[in-house]
């Protein structure tokens, strides 16, 4: 999956392993070719940044 992201491997395992975070391209080549559904995604992504404001 890493080549497929244009990612280093090294990059691919700390993103899969949460210690890092993927670069905004590396995000479009997933949504344009590997999310299923693109709109749900961001829908649960905008709810769980709003459960992150609530508490805040």
């Amino acid at each position: 999956m890493s080549a497929k992201l244009h990612m280093s491997v090294r990059s691919y395992a700390y993103l899969e392993s949460g210690a890092s975070y993927c670069s905004a391209l590396t995000l479009m080549l997933y949504f344009l070719f590997y999310c299923p559904d693109v709109s749900e995604f961001l829908s649960g992504l905008r709810a769980e940044f709003e459960k992150v404001d609530e508490a805040a």
